[in-house]
Order: C-alpha cells, then structure tokens, then sequence
C-alpha cells in the first residue's frame, strides 16, 4: 500500500498475476460507485518522543503533554479532512489547560518592563 499515504481511498481488484489475492491500488479522491473500493483511516496519530517511562510525574501532567504532542504532530502533518477523535480530545485537553493557565497566571505584571528591569540590573551589576 506504498503511495498511499494521505489517500485514504482504494480501489479493489483481483491481481493481475495470482488471480486468487485482491490488489488494493491508491485513488487520489473516491471512485465512482461502479468501481469497488475501499476507504482506510489511519491508526493513532505517531508522536515523536512518546514515552511511558517519565518518571514520578502525575497522571494530568502526563496527559497535557501527550495531548500537546498529538496536536503538534496532527498540524505537523497536513491532513486533510475532519481530524480523528484521538486529535479533537487532545485539542480539548489542551484547551481546557489554556484557560487554567490564563485563570491562574497574574495578569497585572508586565513581563516586558520586569524583563527590561532585570536585563538593565544584569548590565549595571555586571
């Protein structure tokens, strides 16, 4: 099924050289109705750096961060069409911890002026 990545349709025929194996060949969109076919979705979105071994950090921690990659890699591939459940429940994931970080982050201090603040101490100190 080389060639096939990204399409997910398939047409169906029996093989030209052992007449008892069907071959699947790669559509770029769907064949006609008269045509059989096959339409594959892809497995679990791969995520690079995806380990169960992270050591003593919670269950949620954990979560965010594979919900951030499974996004990361979702965007990273270019995709076409509605994304798996797997891709909208990590969005969801991340959504909900956006707004806990902006619920929880003081929004009264600006990081700007206490960046030119430390950067100004650092060059008369240093």
């Amino acid at each position: 099924m080389a060639g096939g990545e990204g399409r997910p349709f398939y047409s169906v025929a029996l093989d030209a050289d052992d007449h008892t194996w069907y071959a699947l060949t790669p559509e770029p969109e769907s064949p006609p109705r008269h045509i059989p076919a096959l339409r594959l979705w892809v497995g679990p979105v791969d995520v690079e750096g995806d380990d169960d071994d992270a050591g003593p950090e919670p269950e949620w921690a954990r979560m965010i961060r594979r919900s951030a990659r499974v996004v990361a890699a979702y965007n990273k591939g270019g995709k076409i069409g509605r994304p798996s459940k797997e891709v909208t429940e990590a969005r969801d994931v991340m959504a909900v911890f956006e707004r806990l970080v902006d619920d929880l982050t003081d929004r009264g201090v600006d990081r700007d002026a206490v960046k030119r603040a430390f950067e100004t101490l650092r060059d008369a100190l240093g």
